[in-house]
């Protein structure tokens, strides 16, 4: 569990799962359970612990597992508290699940095979999808108990990512980001990226951080640049994540987990974690997460590599400000402090 600090530790990783038999292809958290997609199309289900004790080096057990859950690796999952369902591409399609008893199909949607990534809008009451298959969109929605495509759009590539932003989708290319209007199908380039690695997420104040030669900006749901500053990563990220009010970064193979901080004109390096073999980070509890994101104290991270998985524990914000007096960097401490919403972060 050793880090390389910056100056102050933000997070401590506890290791969770260790070697295990199956190909990690993706993970998914709701409330204290986790499920693992595999390569061979097997769905994995574990319960992790409110907190881990500290006489345990893993605060996880094994529910249950379903093999031949997909005929095709598992690539990607998104579990809906607010509606109980589990969207996921099963068998090259979009497939939704009910969150409680997720071995059984319900429905797939309709003309989704060999589709790459899909996105959910959280922000709406109704179910709303939108999938990226080929060089178009699909966008779906919930009418009747029936998932219904609504619209197709037309995009000049096959989508590597896609964020809902507001009434738009933000779409990751192979070298470029995009915004495409989900009522007018109008697109807007929104960045040009000379390396193949494309990674984004969603921030606060209805932003997204998106990647770019090594680089994270921020951008509106309009397009337009949110904030002035950037931040710059040790090397081009292979996935970055948001945790108020830090953002971290996956390195690429063997190179661990980044963290820096998120605000203001300060991006400084903040903590260094050597998690070997990292490809995929989730906040967990994505729905509450989201619903308040500015708002949240920091929760609880999974990142996983081909065989293992491990859970970043966040430090509370003003045990962080006291360890930075304590080594005499009084004007980070201060910087924190100040940013630390002090109706949101009272000390107990």
């Amino acid at each position: 569990m050793s880090a390389h600090q910056g100056r102050n530790e933000a997070f401590h990783s506890v290791n969770l799962v260790d070697r295990l038999p199956e190909n990690i292809e993706s993970i998914e958290t709701w409330e204290n359970n986790l499920l693992v997609g595999t390569t061979s199309g097997t769905l994995i289900k574990f319960r992790v612990a409110e907190k881990p004790a500290p006489e345990k080096r893993n605060n996880i057990s094994l529910e249950k597992s379903w093999r031949g859950w997909s005929k095709k690796p598992i690539t990607q999952l998104c579990a809906l508290t607010r509606h109980r369902v589990l969207v996921s591409i099963c068998d090259g399609c979009i497939a939704l699940h009910k969150l409680d008893k997720v071995e059984e199909k319900f429905h797939t949607l309709k003309n989704t095979k060999g589709c790459t990534c899909f996105a959910v809008d959280r922000t709406r009451p109704t179910l709303t999808i939108c999938v990226g298959l080929k060089r178009k969109l699909l966008i779906y929605r919930l009418e009747n108990h029936v998932m219904v495509e609504k619209k197709e759009l037309s995009i000049p590539d096959v989508p590597k990512s896609l964020h809902w932003c507001g009434d738009a989708i933000l779409v990751g290319l192979k070298k470029e980001y995009i915004l495409v209007s989900a009522g007018s199908n109008a697109t807007v380039e929104i960045a040009q990226n000379r390396s193949a690695v494309e990674s984004s997420c969603l921030v606060p104040q209805d932003q997204v951080m998106l990647t770019k030669d090594g680089q994270s900006v921020f951008v509106n749901f309009d397009g337009k640049v949110g904030r002035r500053y950037r931040i710059n990563w040790t090397e081009t990220p292979a996935a970055v994540s948001y945790n108020f009010p830090f953002a971290l970064a996956i390195l690429g193979k063997d190179k661990g987990v980044e963290v820096r901080t998120a605000f203001s004109e300060s991006t400084s390096f903040v903590q260094h974690i050597p998690l070997k073999g990292a490809k995929v980070i989730v906040v967990r509890d994505q729905d509450a997460h989201f619903a308040e994101l500015d708002e949240l104290p920091a929760a609880d991270i999974f990142v996983a590599a081909q065989h293992h998985i491990w859970k970043l524990l966040p430090v509370p914000l003003f045990d962080q400000v006291d360890d930075l007096m304590r080594a005499e960097e009084f004007e980070a401490a201060l910087t924190l402090c100040s940013n630390i919403p002090a109706d949101k972060y009272r000390k107990q």
